[in-house]
């Protein structure tokens, strides 16, 4: 099976994209360390646990900034749009082969 092209300026979108959404992430979970850290008190205490999804936040945010091209057109190739009928189909009974389990 060959690989698929795609647009150079759909994938740049999509990398845009998805180092945004990581970095949203990251100010997210800061702001809120930062509050609790602010008001004190018991709220410290939850400040320091947001320290460890602040550090994988903060990388997964560098690497993403630092992967290259065959890296994002591979990712991009695996979205739901960029799927053929066959893998849509196959995600699809995997996702009601999980509820089924959970709510079996």
């Amino acid at each position: 099976m060959g690989k698929r092209l795609f647009l150079r300026s759909e994938v740049e979108d999509f990398k845009e994209e998805q180092i945004a959404l990581a970095k949203k992430v990251f100010v997210a979970e800061l702001a809120i360390a930062l509050i609790c850290w602010s008001i004190g008190g018991v709220l410290v205490f939850i400040s320091v646990i947001l320290v460890i999804p602040l550090l994988i936040s903060f990388f997964s945010y560098l690497s993403l900034i630092n992967k290259d091209n065959d890296y994002w057109e591979e990712q991009y190739s695996k979205t739901w749009k960029n799927l053929s009928d066959k893998e849509k189909v196959k995600t699809v009974g995997k996702i009601i082969g999980v509820l089924f389990r959970i709510f079996g």
